[in-house]
């Protein structure tokens, strides 16, 4: 089988190279620098399948093309296909596979390490100093330990991360549909309305919450002019909610301020 690997990077080498050269692989890989676009389609002829990544077009335009170069098979090397046509690919004959998971702890500790960052003000305090500025305003945080945090959602991910708030010493409270035996050993389950009037001082927001989705609209309405927000994704709509999360967020309380 050849494979025809869209927008290359150097860290993409580092792996796919080392897996080309096995020789019980069974593939070959072609490497390009440009994304898979319908522009760039075309340059999978030639080739039995394409491998694209989550800022990649997988539209159906891009799909007929891949089709018409006799591409079977797209192969997206993350989780999410929220940009890949899953009708069109039907309609092409194209087989859609992805990436069934990322390690829960890898992504629940770097949500961690940006709620430290934005809570001890880390990109501020590094320009300041690289400006021969010491002085502390603006700069203070809050400790995490005796804290309450928010965890709305606890599938692996959510897990993680509230085994990590409680290692931080903090009062955990939990909101799913589902609960996790593990979680319940540490943590406490609330309804999300309650969850909300203890105003935790973190709240962590992930995708995992069974079939269903989770309204943030109450999240915008209490914290909206009091939040420091970083999320990876926000889903456009949804029928039932004004807003759904996904992916992993953060809501930080506190004043932000701008000096």
């Amino acid at each position: 089988m050849k494979i025809i690997f869209y927008g290359t990077r150097d860290y993409d080498h580092l792996y796919f190279d080392v897996l080309a050269a096995d020789p019980d692989y069974g593939c070959t890989i072609k490497f390009l620098a440009a994304n898979l676009d319908p522009d760039t389609a075309q340059l999978a002829a030639g080739g039995d399948a394409v491998c694209a990544f989550v800022n990649s077009d997988c539209g159906a335009e891009t799909l007929s093309v891949l089709a018409k170069a006799g591409i079977k098979l797209l192969l997206m090397r993350c989780a999410g296909y929220n940009n890949v046509d899953l009708a069109a690919a039907k309609a092409n004959g194209i087989t859609v596979m992805r990436v069934p998971g990322y390690s829960p702890e890898a992504v629940a500790e770097h949500a961690m390490a940006l709620a430290q960052a934005a809570n001890r003000r880390i990109c501020k305090a590094y320009i300041k100093v690289r400006n021969n500025n010491f002085a502390l305003d603006g700069l203070l945080g809050q400790n995490f330990y005796g804290a309450c945090a928010g965890i709305v959602g606890t599938g692996r991910i959510g897990a993680a991360m509230a085994r990590i708030c409680h290692g931080f010493g903090m009062n955990v409270l939990c909101y799913d549909m589902y609960k996790n035996p593990e979680v319940e050993t540490f943590a406490r389950y609330v309804s999300l309305e309650e969850l909300l009037q203890k105003n935790p001082e973190i709240c962590i927001v992930t995708n995992e919450l069974g079939y269903g989705v989770v309204p943030i609209e109450p999240f915008d309405r209490k914290w909206r002019e009091k939040t420091g927000r970083i999320c990876t994704e926000l889903a456009a709509k949804a029928d039932s909610v004004t807003r759904v999360v996904c992916g992993i967020g953060i809501l930080l309380k506190g004043e932000e301020k701008h000096d």
